[in-house]
């Protein structure tokens, strides 16, 4: 049974809530194509994008249930738009310096945190009425219309000339929805990069025609900017471990290919695991990588002070999926938050040995309490997860196993390029045979 839908609850962090969200969705769907640009209207986008980003609501269970009521070609827009996150997934697998390059960018802009446009542009007070609305916005809700995001992106880079990648910071901090793959490729498109030399500028007629005559900033903007230039690539990276990663079609382990006893290790980014693997005996203990607010240092104390919404949102969800699976359990089974911030602030107190040694040394003792003879790792996609894993994860003389879903798997393949490209190679049938497959 569903919960009434409240105007100031539409994030709750709840998994029925996320059904209500989508039930009071479906009728205005058929809609989507036609309303999805239109800013001044609160219901022409689901707003369900907190729930996917957690796989509260999986992609493939979101598509099932929307083509269950309507067609594909009813709906083959907002298709386009849930894949189009698997897309952006996918192309930063196939290019994973350019997230390694943007956060060694980011460090270097900090010394950038007292200027002045700066610290206008985080407390909304640019004088430029809709950019500082939708701050606050955000601020508030933890969430901005796709095309608030655009226009907002593009009055930072070009407008107030402000670096990208402290935008992208920000808005990753703040969004409830905030993806690391999604977040930094969206800014770099705004800023002509993902797609050399073709950019993305905010313009005051387009600003007034899509927010029903709410805003007008005629005469503020910058519509006439070049693109920006590519930052030379100064990171190199592989995120993904030299172990040959398992593909598993639905997450159902398969007892005959690890034996003994399983702990595993997962992240916040896909909290749909949980209750897959919850009823397998061999499964001993859940590890949860919480990597939502990883913080850098020097950012303004009113991003610091408002990043409280994202992390309690994430963690209630978290901790309703552990209520959950502990107690529908049918053995015994632990689960444990492991914060990415927390271990952060460590590294940065205490000695980078030390830190490094309290991780593996906890995977050991874990490993001891609980009889764990393997661990098993859902691998994330490229982001701080990822990083954690790749630099911290140790053997400790217990076999890993790195596994992808299908899904993610079957996507990536085809986002080397652009995606009208992943598109033409993606069939309506590979997506429905994908959504049998996974949910």
């Amino acid at each position: 049974m569903h919960m009434p839908l409240k105007p100031m609850d539409k994030w709750l962090p709840s998994e029925n809530y996320a059904h209500t969200v989508l039930q009071n969705f479906l009728p205005k769907i058929v809609n989507y194509a036609k309303s999805r640009n239109d800013a001044g209207v609160t219901d022409g986008v689901s707003q369900l994008s907190p729930y996917v980003q957690h796989r509260i609501l999986p992609e493939w269970i979101l598509l099932k249930e929307v083509l269950q009521r309507y067609s594909w070609d009813q709906i083959e827009k907002f298709i386009d738009e849930v894949v189009w996150r698997n897309y952006w997934r996918g192309w930063m697998e196939h290019n994973p310096h350019v997230w390694g390059n943007y956060l060694f960018i980011l460090e270097k802009n900090k010394q950038e945190a007292n200027n002045k446009d700066l610290q206008a542009a985080y407390s909304g007070e640019t004088g430029i009425e809709c950019f500082d609305d939708w701050v606050r916005k955000l601020y508030k809700t933890g969430y901005l219309h796709n095309h608030e995001r655009m226009w907002f992106a593009s009055i930072w880079i070009f407008t107030l000339n402000l670096p990208w990648h402290l935008g992208a910071d920000f808005f990753l901090k703040l969004l409830l929805d905030g993806n690391e793959c999604v977040n930094t490729l969206s800014w770099r498109w705004v800023a002509g990069l993902h797609t050399p030399g073709k950019h993305y500028l905010a313009r005051a007629e387009n600003i007034q025609r899509y927010t029903q005559g709410r805003y007008f900033p005629q005469g503020l903007l910058d519509e006439s900017a070049l693109s920006k230039v590519e930052d030379k690539i100064l990171i190199t990276s592989d995120h993904y471990p030299d172990n040959s990663i398992l593909i598993f079609e639905d997450f159902l382990y398969d007892a005959s290919d690890v034996k003994s006893n399983i702990g595993w290790i997962i992240s916040s980014d896909d909290l749909s695991v949980i209750q897959k693997i919850k009823d397998n005996a061999q499964v001993k203990y859940i590890l949860c990588l919480d990597a939502s607010c990883v913080m850098q240092e020097n950012n303004s104390p009113l991003v610091q002070n408002n990043i409280l919404l994202k992390k309690n949102f994430v963690q209630e969800l978290i901790l309703e999926q552990k209520s959950k699976a502990l107690c529908g359990s049918f053995h015994n089974l632990e689960m444990e938050i492991f914060s990415i911030q927390e271990f952060k602030i460590k590294k940065e107190f205490e000695s980078e040995t030390f830190a490094n040694d309290y991780f593996q040394e906890k995977l050991v003792q874990l490993a001891n309490d609980f009889m764990i003879d393997n661990w098993v790792v859902v691998m994330p996609p490229i982001g701080f997860a990822s990083d954690f894993i790749s630099e911290n994860l140790v053997l400790n003389n217990r076999p890993v196993h790195f596994l992808k879903r299908r899904w993610d798997q079957d996507l990536s393949k085809f986002s080397n390029k652009g995606f009208f490209n992943f598109k033409k190679k993606i069939s309506k049938e590979s997506i429905l045979d994908l959504i049998a497959i996974s949910g």
